[in-house]
């Protein structure tokens, strides 16, 4: 290949970096095609794989397309099958390991992170061993490890600080922010998320403005200030939208569905349910299906229709169980308690109630325990008042310590009830 040529592909691979990052994804994948076909034609295998390594992550990323994603990289695996401990190697196992994260399967994500790490461990890469901390990290945060997971994302950290990587950096400050907002400590959350976004706004990246600034949205909505984070929600979505970023969409759309259904307008909330539970089905996210499930049976149960809920309960439990993900059931089954409480089949409900508190008894997830423990007493208050009385008084207790105030409001409230029950039976 002579010098022209090469300094037209190292402009073209530049040039797919900077439309990744700024959310023209289309034409990032132009790019990638025009590479590879300028290598095929020169016989030049060695950069051929490092663009298909680079196209594949955009597949996957941006656009949700997992098993062309899965394909690109197996291709590039047999081109460079001789070195199997370069870094693209690491950098195709990190990228597996992305997709069956974003699948649900995380044990398959966390052998993939490992083997990765492995070789950058071998070869010195102090930015892949970053990057790899970082997604192991990630993997314990969303297996409910949340100590392991901080401890990985700090050792992610110092070496980024150390390297000078601001966008690397802004990842992990990112993931901090998530690690705290699982823990009910919302104001550390919010810290670490506004310090992420101010440096993806100021690097430009556009993709990382949209999922941080639908954190920063949830993280003040669970602090009640719902206002502001209806503001932070159509931020974020008119940027996902502008970039065609669909995963950006579902998150979104999802919270927003929250923020009309907790108003009663059941039937906006609906459209933005379907939205993600469309999304997330074309793209292959299971974990966002099963929430998008989970919260269009939540819907129709205000709605009266029972038989819908349940429908989209099992769904969700179903798709959750494939997962192993122990949180997210535990969820469906607060749901389903509630659910069998309303039709007064109290048996069917404590036994839900109980099965919930059970998966999250020793998890750290604060707000999926105040929940358990809130269904619980509610339940319980039909057969127990003074077992009542202790579950409500927990999940008050817990919601007042980790200041989550959406919480604490409606555990008071059945706190308040039973209270008012219990002085009615005595005067009576």
């Amino acid at each position: 290949m002579n010098n022209k040529k090469r300094l037209l592909i190292k402009a073209f691979s530049g040039r797919i970096d900077v439309y990744f990052i700024i959310g023209k994804i289309n034409d990032a994948i132009e790019d990638c095609k025009e590479i590879v076909r300028l290598c095929k034609m020169e016989n030049e295998p060695a950069i051929e794989a490092k663009t298909l390594i680079k196209y594949a992550n955009i597949i996957a990323m941006a656009t949700g397309n997992y098993k062309k994603a899965v394909k690109i990289i197996k291709k590039t695996f047999s081109i460079i099958k001789r070195e199997k401990h370069s870094e693209l190697f690491a950098q195709g196992f990190n990228i597996l390991g992305a997709i069956y994260q974003n699948m649900g399967d995380y044990e398959k994500s966390f052998k993939y992170r490992k083997r990765s790490l492995r070789i950058y461990e071998n070869i010195n890469n102090k930015r892949g061993q970053g990057i790899i901390y970082n997604n192991i990290g990630l993997i314990y945060s969303y297996t409910g490890k949340f100590e392991l997971a901080l401890q990985y994302y700090k050792k992610s950290i110092l070496i980024f600080e150390k390297i000078n990587d601001r966008m690397l950096k802004s990842l992990v400050l990112g993931n901090i922010g998530l690690f705290y907002n699982n823990q009910g400590k919302l104001d550390k959350a919010l810290k670490y998320y506004m310090r992420d976004l101010k440096i993806l706004e100021e690097i430009g990246y556009k993709k990382g403005v949209v999922l941080v600034a639908n954190n920063i949205g949830t993280v003040y909505y669970d602090k009640g200030e719902t206002n502001t984070a209806f503001f932070f929600y159509r931020k974020s979505l008119g940027i996902a939208k502008e970039i065609d970023y669909k995963r950006g969409i579902c998150l979104v759309s999802s919270n927003i569905g929250d923020y009309y259904l907790d108003r009663g307008k059941f039937k906006k909330a609906l459209n933005y349910y379907q939205i993600d539970f469309d999304i997330a089905k074309e793209i292959g996210e299971k974990r966002e299906l099963a929430i998008a499930c989970m919260n269009i049976g939540q819907t129709n149960q205000e709605m009266g229709k029972i038989k819908e809920a349940y429908r989209f309960y099992k769904k969700a439990e179903n798709l959750f169980k494939e997962m192993k993900d122990t949180i997210g059931l535990s969820g469906i089954y607060v749901n389903l308690s509630e659910l069998y409480f309303m039709q007064g089949n109290i048996k069917k409900a404590l036994q839900l109630a109980e099965l919930s508190y059970s998966l999250v008894r020793h998890k750290n997830d604060a707000y999926i325990k105040i929940q358990s423990l809130r269904v619980k007493g509610k339940v319980l208050s039909q057969t127990n008042l003074k077992k009542a009385k202790v579950y409500l008084k927990r999940s008050v207790s817990l919601a007042r310590k980790e200041n989550i105030k959406f919480e604490l409001a409606i555990s008071l409230y059945e706190l308040a009830k039973l209270l008012i029950s219990e002085n009615t039976k005595d005067f009576l």
